[in-house]
């Protein structure tokens, strides 16, 4: 089966939802199929440089690329710059070989009469029109089958257009990597810390993070129990998101908070990542809308991988993933206040939790055992179908 992987941001740092999915498309059909990836960098840097040393010492990707045809284009700061070489790269290996399938990851459709498939993440807005319309031209016109990575994102395409051919492929989470450990000597920048650890790992911006609750949180629960709460991000920072940081910075210190609250502005490798999973003893996430959000959230299923305690809000399909008090806790948002977070994170310091029944939950329907079967099945169906017109 020869497959042509091509999407707008398979390459490092992987710090977003696209990326690291996109690196575990890569890996799981490396090993399955005749694979090409068509993909994009920043900068002038050489193929060594984007996918060889730099990778193996910052970004833990050697050997994920070795077995694929790999094809680079340099990312513009123009969007439909971008699109348009994109789209050279795939004609111009479409005369070299021919593809089964072209799967578009992070990239909405390309014209082009082989079998197209489109990947999406994130929930559409389905209350825009002009969204509804180009779903269904998108899908009429180019694409003969969308994937998706939830059912509540299936539905809500569903309700756009009922003809639309959909296929949901969880996101897939290695779970040979995200396990537990008691590794952490590569966490030397963490420092010392005061008692039980609660980790957040994300951007950082209101709707993402809502600092004022959970630093005031954090106050509350200061008075009663030894806690730190570190906080994680990489530097995709714009001014806004800058000036809330600022904020937060101010906020630790009015409220005193400077021996119980670590702020780390760095891009983790894979291996810290595991390590911090590992190391803390609640992991926050509490995004307040879904706007631009990942569904499920990757953060929230690679915690969940190394057998720990996630407190959640009830967004998107977390509900459905997480069963409170049993595989993690869920807070409801309209319901999210400094208080009841104070509790909710008490809770789940105090209650014991089996860590291999959470490990079960994405072992079960997220591994790269699990997702490659769902991916091949909805390939060989395709491929099945496309044979039989003729």
């Amino acid at each position: 089966m020869r497959i042509c992987l091509i999407g707008g941001k398979i390459f490092p740092p992987w710090d977003s939802a696209l990326s690291s999915v996109g690196r575990d498309l890569v890996k799981i059909l490396s090993r399955r199929v005749d694979l090409t990836v068509i993909t994009g960098y920043h900068g002038s840097q050489t193929y060594e440089k984007v996918y060889g040393n730099y990778n193996q010492e910052y970004y833990d990707a050697e050997g994920i690329f070795k077995q694929v045809n790999l094809v680079l284009t340099e990312l513009s700061e123009n969007i439909l710059i971008d699109y348009i070489n994109f789209w050279k790269k795939m004609a111009e290996r479409i005369k070299d070989k021919r593809f089964d399938i072209i799967h578009l990851f992070g990239i909405p459709w390309i014209p082009t009469t082989h079998t197209l498939i489109s990947h999406l993440l994130t929930l559409p807005d389905t209350r825009a029109l002009k969204n509804t319309l180009w779903y269904r031209y998108l899908c009429s016109r180019f694409v003969k089958r969308l994937f998706v990575s939830s059912n509540l994102i299936r539905s809500a395409l569903v309700s756009l257009d009922n003809k639309l051919r959909i296929s949901v492929i969880p996101p897939p989470v290695d779970t040979s990597i995200y396990k537990p450990s008691i590794s952490y000597k590569e966490l030397y920048w963490l420092g010392d810390f005061k008692g039980s650890l609660i980790l957040y790992l994300g951007p950082i911006f209101p709707q993402r993070f809502p600092a004022s609750i959970v630093l005031r949180a954090i106050a509350k629960l200061r008075e009663r129990l030894d806690v730190t709460l570190l906080i994680v991000s990489s530097m995709r920072h714009n001014e806004s998101d800058r000036h809330y940081i600022s904020a937060i910075k101010d906020l630790i210190n009015k409220l005193k908070l400077g021996k119980n609250v670590k702020l780390q502005i760095k891009v983790l490798t894979e291996k810290e990542k595991v390590m911090l999973y590992n190391l803390a003893d609640v992991v926050l996430y509490l995004p307040l809308n879904e706007v631009e959000l990942a569904d499920p959230p990757i953060t929230v299923l690679e915690a969940m991988s190394c057998g720990r305690k996630v407190v959640a809000t009830d967004i998107m399909s977390l509900p459905k993933i997480i069963t409170n008090g049993f595989n993690g806790f869920i807070i409801k948002r309209l319901e999210l206040t400094d208080t009841a977070l104070a509790n909710k994170i008490e809770e789940a310091l105090s209650k014991k939790i089996v860590a291999e029944e959470v490990r079960k939950t994405i072992k079960d329907c997220f591994s790269f055992d699990e997702v490659a079967k769902r991916l091949l099945h909805s390939y060989n169906e395709l491929i099945n179908e496309e044979s039989h017109k003729w």
